[in-house]
């Protein structure tokens, strides 16, 4: 599963860790996280999906982690306007501020500064 034909996270783990090249398989396209995500819980394929995501479907037995040795880390950007509304800097001020403690919550039994 790839999330649009512009995705190539999916391929190129697979050209990396295994040797597949894209295109010696079959490939849905899915956009959007949690239907991407429901086409894979449901059996219509595998694909990469953010650890924050899966972990209960994971802890259920609903998935499988087909590479728990191999996670992989993706930078994520922000982008907006230079210049903005005062309500769109506050979103953007408060995006930027909560994404740390969201998207990378630290190690069990390490607290958050």
């Amino acid at each position: 599963m790839a999330y649009s034909h512009k995705d190539s996270l999916t391929s190129s783990c697979l050209l990396q860790w295994i040797g597949l090249p894209e295109g010696a398989y079959p490939c849905h396209y899915v956009p959007g996280s949690e239907p991407h995500f429901s086409a894979i819980r449901h059996g219509l394929g595998y694909g990469m999906v953010p650890e924050s995501l899966a972990q209960d479907a994971l802890v259920q037995g609903e998935v499988v982690d087909l590479a728990p040795d191999a996670p992989l880390d993706i930078s994520l950007y922000w982008h907006t306007w230079k210049v903005q509304s005062p309500r769109m800097e506050n979103l953007s001020r408060q995006i930027i501020e909560a994404a740390p403690r969201i998207l990378a919550p630290p190690p069990a039994g390490v607290e958050a500064q």
